[in-house]
């Protein structure tokens, strides 16, 4: 059996629970990212809001729109996977010491 095909029967087969967790990881990401923005610090309530708010809002796009991801091709697991190990590189790997923010 081809590794492809059984990825992709897997994937079809629990699409709505990968879909869910890729919505609540990206829109937990922006409201945080937004939240901290705007407020302008860090605190644990404001985490707790974000995933409240990222939870909820892939709620709404997984019940209501019935949209799944395999619909935008492979370009977008190609984008999806440069997300996930640039974050996990940065996690890990200094670049230099240095920190993007200053």
């Amino acid at each position: 059996m081809n590794f492809t095909f059984s990825l992709l029967s897997i994937y079809m087969q629990y699409y709505q629970v990968i879909d869910f967790g890729v919505y609540t990881v990206l829109f937990t990401a922006v409201f945080k990212i937004a939240l901290t923005d705007f407020f302008n610090k860090d605190p644990p309530t404001l985490v707790l809001v974000a995933t409240i708010l990222g939870l909820y809002l892939s709620l709404y796009v997984e019940l209501q729109m019935n949209f799944r991801l395999f619909e935008l091709g492979p370009l977008l697991y190609f984008v999806f996977i440069l997300i996930i190990f640039a974050a996990v590189a940065k996690k890990f790997f200094r670049l230099g010491g240095k920190s993007f923010k200053q």
